[in-house]
Formats: C-alpha cells, structure tokens, sequence
C-alpha cells in the first residue's frame, strides 16, 4: 500500500489516525542485540506446552544461556497441572541461538531422559556433553553449525542413534568409538577439516547414507568393505587418490566423488545397484566399469579420458557426460546405447566427426555413429583369429601358469601373461592356477583380465601383502581360493569375495585372530600348521574345518550351536587339554581328530577306537556325570602321555 500511495495510484493507504506498528522479528523477546532474553511469560508457556506435546522448542530465541526452568521441568507450576497429561519430552530444539555450552548431567535432568531427537544447530558450542550420547532413546541428532572440533568419546554409548547430522563444524576427527554406533543409518559430516575416518567405520553396520563432502580427506578405511547396505555414498570435494573399495553386496545406487584427485586407471566393479556415477573434475586418463549394468548416469567431465568404450557394456545408460576430456572419436557401438538421452561432448577435440553433427544433439549423433557402423565390411581377419582364440579358450575352460619340472620360478608374473586375454576372452575362464613359483603378491591382473573366475590356486610362493584392490572384481564369482604354503601374516580381508565355498589359508604365518563370517556360504575351510592361539570366527555353513599343527587351548563350548553343519573337524597336534562333552550330539559329525594333544579327559585309547566311539564317550559324559575313561595298563598310559610331548612328525613315523 505505501508503494501504490507513492506512484498515486493508491489515496488513503491506512487510517490517517493510526501510525503502523513496528515490526517484531519475535514477541517472545525483550530488549535487542546480544542482550536479547525470552520474556518469564513466553518461557513458562513454551515449558507447558513441552510437558503437554513432549515437544520443547526454545529455537531461534537469542538464548545465550538455557534457563533455570530447563532443569526443573518436573517442578513448573501452572494451571490445571496434572500429572497423568504430562509426557516426559522426546523432541528437543534449541536451534538457531547463541548457546556455547549444555548441561552436562543432560541425560539426567527430570523430563528429558526419554528424549528421542536434538536440534543444537547454529549455536556456539565448543563441545558436547558425555551424557548427550547416553540418552537411551536418543535416534536424531542434529548438531550443524557450530565450532566443535572434537566429538566426546562416549558417543559410541548413543546406541539407537540412527541419524546424525554433523556438518559445518572444525572437526578434525571421530572418535574410534564410532564404529559402535551399529543402527546409524545416515551419517552427513560436510564442511569440516576431516583428513580420515576411523578404521572402526566398518562396525557402523546400518548404515546406508554416507555424505562426507567439502572435508580433506585423502582415503577411506578398508573396514569400509565391511559396510554392506551403504546406497548412497557422497565424498565430493575431498583429497581421495585411489578410488575407495566397497563391498560386492552393497546395494549402492549412487557414487560421488566429484572434484577429487583421482588419477591414472581406476576399476568400478562389481556395485551391480549401481545408478548414478559422478567422477567429474579429476585426472582419470582410463576408465573401466564392469558389474553394473543398470547404470543410468555417468558424469566424467573435466578429466583426461581418450575413449569411452567402457559405455557400451552400459546397455541403460541414459545421461553421459565427457565434456573437457581428451576424446579424438567416438566408438561407432556407442549407437547401440538405444536409452542414451543426453551426450555431452563439449571440450573435446574430436575430428572424426563434424562440428554440425556434434552441435545437432545426442539423436543426431548416435544417429550418424549408427551410418558409420552399418557401412562396416564384415568381420577381418584378426576378429576371426581372436574368436577362435576365445572358443578355445572358453573350451579349455582354465588357465595354468604352475612350475613345471626342471623350470625356472617366477618372482612375478611375465608382462605377457594376460595380454593376449582380450575382455572378450577372460569371462571364459574360470580356473587359474600359479602354483610354485616366488610371487610376494597376489597378480593384479588377476582381478582386471578373469572377471569370472571361479578357482584360484597360488599355493607354494611368498606371497605375503594383502589383496590387491582389483580382486573385489571376483566378489560375484570366485568360489575356490587356495593360498596353502605361503607367507601371508595376517588373515586376508575377504569381505570382498563373499561367495567362497572353500578357503585353504594352510601352511602360513597366520598369528591373530581369523574372522570369515563374512562369507555366509562357506563349506570347507583350511587353517592348518599356522600359530593360532585364538579359535576362528566361523560362519554356521561351515561342513569341514582344519586346524591342526596350531597352539589352540580350547574348543569353544558352544561348537555345536554354532556350527550345527560341521561333519569334519581336524584338530590334531594343538594344546588342547579338554574336549566339550557337548561335541558328542553334533549329528553330521563324520571325522573328529584330536590326536597329538595333552588331554585331560579322554585317553589315547579311546581316540583310537574312531569317531562314533567318541562322539558316544562324549554324550555320555554329558548324560551322566563324570564317566571314567576305559581301564588302561599303566604302561600304555604312560606311553600315551609321552606321545602328547613328542613332535608330531614323530608321532606319524610311530603310528
């Protein structure tokens, strides 16, 4: 109205006898500046109505420090109060103030132990509250812009936390204690300093949305392969060099990691969910993506790519981006790609085709590329060749580079090992074996050239550093692996090959702890004449396990419900001084070997007398009591007893 009154177009625009009232940005406020405080009248209102709703919002109230009736909710005095309508708050908003600290007996003030979501964002605080995290119900926090560099080491105590938004604060790092935070399922950490993740980021097993864009960080934990819902994963602006690791089974649907420094070849393989892909504004000068074929957009602009034959595996590609590469050409198949929508070519100096085609569109330009393909003259020579190469190939079905007699060992594989095996010929092989030789590590090129491999055999090298990153290319596919008489240290992180059915880790240096429970479809695994003390973390699927030649004490007691499959167990030649009587009901049980060990409870006699007979001495001793092992000559128990002391090699020349 005083617009309209100024260009006449408007005579009277309010009563001549009012003045307009000055504008108030909150009734609740009393002064101005940085000595705004909530008027008594508009806190005690906003109190009652948290114990009425179990909602209390005190946000964007230019608060510097929470009231006294924060603390004492359950003492407020108003009309009509009664106790059975008040609701203990689960909702808390204290957004949008000048806060710089909170209580730290939060978890215990009255009214407030229930709290389910916290709203602390755009305040000034320079650290968290232990207590906040032990909230029991605690599932929402939102904590977003303020000055917190470190987060308290008891917020790994904040189990039903399943969102939590950390973004725009000076954090430098997350506690270790975040990898028990197992129901987290969105996790946003954007605009802060962080350079790494804790290595226990892989026991944040819920999770399934990862944004941790605008940080400075230059790698991701390997414990990452262990995250197997992660869908959607958001690491723009970062320092990352080498393209990170995911597991085979996550169901990812998106991947950023866009203005990175990404450099040289990477491999996407093996993210079959995978739906949006945005590699832009890196140093990438080859690309391969295998495994995903559902993908719809791929965003690779501003890197150094000189091809783009990776797209046309891409059969539902709709939206690709290759704007400021180094393409000279286009591959005339790039026609068949009948979803393509949108081909973004800006910036490169292609010369195979005319700028008109190019400027026309993505139809004009498949549809020129598809004139090229159709004038072809047929197959040449070298496409015949490579075919029957394949055919032979696909026939034979293995590839086998094992030592032969009289031959010299290899310390790595010959630079022409795998370049004659094209990607049309590698899905044909299944089998490689490399048996023999002096390799210190497991090839590469095992995991880039045998996409479909399904028996890997390198037993008898020195193979001892971990498994390279392309191997996660066979999560799909391999089944066998055997690495039997080498030097590997630690057991291999195999998260990444979840479909192994047989595993042969024998005749090593394996000293800490084994965990495969990753590998849900084990049946046979081999852990023989390694040092294990530890007893190894099994999957329930396991038929037929090996021990033997170990340093094990004990054999867990609750065996039979944890491996209710096993028909096989070879523990001979350990430190077991007892057996769990409660092994005698496993009923698949078809082999237990336990000679070579200082038993205390059952003698050598009975180990002789075969496994049924000692499956039936165990369950009667669990039936009935105690039940005193067979009558024996002093002289044989004696005998016995010295067997348990001698080496094993001697034991087998005895027998």
């Amino acid at each position: 109205l005083q617009f309209l009154y100024l260009i006449g177009l408007q005579q009277r625009p309010w009563p001549t006898n009012k003045t307009m009232p000055a504008r108030r940005l909150n009734p609740g406020f009393q002064g101005g500046g940085d000595g705004m405080v909530m008027r008594p009248g508009k806190m005690k209102d906003a109190m009652v109505r948290a114990l009425q709703s179990g909602a209390l919002s005190l946000a964007g109230r230019g608060l510097v420090v929470l009231p006294d009736e924060f603390q004492t909710l359950d003492a407020l005095e108003y009309d009509n109060k009664t106790w059975w309508q008040e609701a203990d708050v689960t909702k808390l908003d204290l957004s949008n103030n000048k806060l710089t600290a909170l209580p730290q007996n939060i978890a215990e003030l009255p009214m407030l132990g229930a709290l389910q979501v916290v709203s602390i964002a755009d305040n000034e605080l320079a650290a968290l509250p232990a207590s906040l995290f032990r909230l029991p119900h605690l599932n929402k926090l939102y904590a977003m812009r303020n000055r917190l560099e470190t987060l308290p080491e008891d917020v790994g105590a904040a189990m039903a936390l399943q969102e939590a938004d950390l973004s725009e604060n000076p954090l430098t790092s997350l506690p270790p204690s975040f990898g028990n935070l197992h129901n987290l399922g969105t996790l946003k950490i954007t605009g802060t300093q962080l350079t790494a993740l804790p290595e226990s980021m892989g026991g944040c097993s819920g999770l399934h949305t990862l944004d941790l864009s605008s940080n400075r960080l230059t790698h991701l934990p390997e414990s990452m392969v262990l995250l197997n819902k992660l869908q959607h994963i958001e690491l723009a602006c970062n320092k990352i060099r080498v393209f990170p690791v995911f597991s085979p089974t996550a169901p990812i649907t998106r991947l950023c990691l866009r203005q990175n420094q990404l450099c040289g070849k990477i491999d996407v393989c093996g993210l079959a969910a995978l739906k949006d892909l945005v590699l832009s504004f890196n140093a990438l000068s080859s690309l391969w993506i295998v495994g995903s074929d559902g993908l719809a957009t791929v965003d690779v602009r501003d890197n150094q790519l000189s091809d783009v034959t990776w797209a046309l595996e891409l059969a539902r590609l709709k939206h690709l981006n290759v704007a400021n590469n180094n393409l000279s050409g286009l591959p005339p198949g790039l026609a068949g790609l009948t979803d393509l929508a949108t081909l973004n070519l800006e910036g490169n100096p292609i010369r195979s085709i005319r700028r008109e085609v190019l400027m026309k569109g993505c139809a004009e330009i498949l549809k020129y590329l598809k004139s090229r393909d159709t004038a072809d003259t047929g197959p040449t020579a070298a496409d015949a060749a490579r075919e029957t190469k394949a055919s032979a190939l696909v026939a034979r079905n293995h590839y086998d580079l094992s030592r032969k007699p009289h031959t010299a060992q290899l310390a790595r594989l010959p630079p022409d090992a795998f370049q004659n095996i094209t990607s049309e010929d590698g899905p044909g092989i299944t089998t490689f074996k490399c048996n023999g030789h002096l390799l210190d590590c497991v090839p590469e090129e095992i995991g880039l050239c045998l996409p479909s491999l399904v028996t890997l055999e390198l037993n008898e090298n020195k193979i001892a550093a971990p498994l390279p990153v392309s191997f996660a290319r066979l999560g799909r596919s391999l089944a066998s692996l055997s690495l039997k008489r080498n030097n590997i240290p630690v057991c291999p992180r195999l998260e990444v090959v979840p479909m192994l059915t047989y595993l042969d880790l024998g005749v090593n240096r394996i000293r800490g702890t084994v965990d495969v429970r990753c590998l849900e479809r084990l049946d046979t695994l081999v852990l023989s004449d390694n040092g294990l003390s530890d007893f190894p973390l099994l999957p329930p699927s396991l038929s037929v396990l090996t021990v033997g030649g170990n340093r094990l004490e004990a054999l867990p007691n609750d065996l039979p419900t944890a491996l209710p499959k096993l028909s096989s167990l070879d523990a001979t030649n350990n430190n077991l001084a007892t057996i769990p009587p409660n092994i005698g009901t496993m009923s698949h049980m078809r082999s237990l070997l336990l000679h070579g060990n200082p038993l205390k409870t059952v003698r050598r006699a009975m180990l002789d007398k075969g496994t049924d007979a000692l499956l039936a001495y165990l369950r009667d001793k669990m039936e009935g009591g105690h039940v005193a092992p067979p009558a024996q000559s002093q002289q044989l128990q004696h005998a016995g007893h010295m067997a348990y002391q001698q080496p094993p090699q001697q034991q087998q020349q005895q027998q």
